[in-house]
């Protein structure tokens, strides 16, 4: 029998983003992409990269969350073969009680240094927290043609 005094939490949420642009320089470094949680969650992600104008997908690499370091996938290079191109991550965390606090992070690397990025952080609701998140890639110097 139901014990209705307690909540009821539904079972799972997903966060859909807007696309995001991320800007990158033609003839700097490689580009990196890295996916972390917070708060020992566990979880998986998945990050696609997609041919610009095409449903053809270049790069397909899976993930967890399990080991607590933040996984970074290199892009093809050279950069500029990356100019148009989306990048979706599909990331799914498991709420864990007692903590219900979550974290997402993905970061664009080049060079060292965050060219771009995606948080997501809060209180969950539910015991399955999952985002898919977008980019498209742009090189910087094309900006200034």
């Amino acid at each position: 029998m139901l014990d209705k005094s307690k909540t009821i939490r539904k079972l799972y949420i997903i966060v859909y983003s807007n696309m995001k642009d991320i800007f990158f320089n033609e003839k700097g470094g490689a580009i990196y992409v890295e996916v972390n949680s917070g708060y020992a969650h566990p979880g998986a992600y998945s990050v696609y990269l997609w041919e610009a104008d095409s449903s053809e997908v270049i790069i397909k690499k899976t993930g967890s969350f399990t080991n607590n370091c933040p996984c970074r996938i290199g892009l093809p290079i050279p950069n500029s073969f990356n100019t148009g191109r989306i990048v979706v991550v599909l990331a799914t965390l498991v709420i864990t009680e007692p903590i219900k606090d979550y974290k997402l992070n993905v970061n664009f690397i080049q060079n060292d240094k965050i060219i771009g990025s995606y948080s997501s952080d809060g209180v969950a609701r539910t015991y399955i927290v999952s985002h898919e998140i977008r980019f498209q890639l742009k090189c910087e110097e094309k900006l200034h043609e």
